[in-house]
């Protein structure tokens, strides 16, 4: 095929091996179906994970791809744990497909990509308070605890990612980016189940992937001015996303359709515009000596938003706004 397929494959071998021994857990004994002291790990896992990448160039400008991969994330034990019971690894499988080019004589760029792919074992991390006997009496106090536990069934991903840059004219640059991510992790259960009317409920709630926006974008806008002895540049970049969920489960959830249920909130979108203007590179007349004078802005337009908000058990409803407007200055010397 005249050196236009080109094909890369791997295997990569791990063995991971864990011991560990738990004394406390926030400052008091664990314990393990009431019975209280140290707790133990002795654990250990390897697995096999292949990579395969197919490229074609179509032509000198355009190339597209297809690779498929496995990926996993180590098991372990929590140590904020009450129980501090071993959890297996999170693994992964992923194909990606994607498209590579340049046109316009090479002064615009545009690449996209799409990814599916599915998790099984998905580590889940629950917080709740720490139990313990008091007078005979399963008592909850105050101290909270972690436990980490391994979804069941199978979670999935699948998601877009696009960038596009042009150069229209000398000393101009244009770019911007899109990513879509959607990740389906199952329900689990509760080891902190909820309680309503003195009844014990283990429904399995809804999982949430944490700090990732199902959309985010970007633009950028880059001006470059030779001058004598001298370089001025201008950046303007905005920013778009459309919230995400700081925490992974909901904190009372009794089943589908129930009035009762108390559902995560998610962080408001946002769009935040940044800039900045320099005077770079100005010959000083002292060998190889440059300096850089630049001013910036964060957040230019003082957009206010809730980009963090979050419900537990422990701390209620709690949330923080971004940073406001800031502007600033720099100066940078070169030898």
């Amino acid at each position: 095929m005249d050196d236009a397929i080109h094909v890369t494959g791997g295997l990569r071998w791990t063995r991971d091996a864990k011991h560990g021994q738990l004394f406390t857990v926030n400052g008091a004994t664990p314990v393990v179906f009431g019975v209280s002291g140290t707790r133990y790990l002795d654990a250990h896992w390897s697995r096999v994970d292949p990579m395969v990448n197919v490229l074609v160039d179509v032509s000198r400008d355009i190339h597209v791809y297809g690779k498929w991969s496995t990926g996993y994330k180590s098991g372990g034990a929590n140590s904020r744990s009450l129980q501090y019971l071993a959890f297996n690894p999170e693994t992964v499988s992923v194909f990606e497909a994607g498209l590579k080019t340049e046109f316009f004589n090479r002064h615009a760029r545009f690449n996209v990509s799409a990814y599916a792919g599915t998790y099984k074992n998905v580590q889940v991390d629950f917080s709740g308070l720490y139990e313990t006997i008091v007078g005979g009496v399963l008592t909850r106090s105050n101290r909270t605890t972690t436990e980490t536990l391994n979804a069941p069934g199978t979670g999935g991903i699948h998601g877009v990612e696009a960038d596009f840059k042009l150069t229209p004219v000398p000393h101009l640059t244009l770019g911007a980016s899109y990513a879509y991510t959607y990740v389906r992790i199952p329900s689990t259960a509760n080891p902190f189940p909820a309680t309503a009317g003195g009844t014990v409920n283990n429904t399995p709630v809804p999982i949430y992937q944490t700090y990732t926006p199902k959309h985010g974008a970007s633009g950028t806008i880059d001006y470059e001015v030779p001058l004598q002895g001298a370089t001025v540049r201008a950046h303007l970049d905005g920013n778009y996303d459309s919230g995400f969920y700081a925490n992974g489960n909901d904190v009372l959830y009794l089943g589908a359709g129930n009035p009762g249920n108390v559902y995560q909130p998610k962080g408001d979108s946002a769009f935040i515009v940044n800039g900045t203007l320099a005077l770079a590179d100005i010959d000083m007349g002292r060998g190889d000596a440059r300096v850089t004078v630049s001013v910036w802005a964060r957040n230019l337009f003082n957009e206010q938003h809730v980009f963090y908000r979050a419900l537990s058990l422990t701390s209620g409803y709690n949330g923080f706004f971004n940073e406001a407007r800031t502007f600033g200055g720099q100066v940078q010397v070169k030898f």
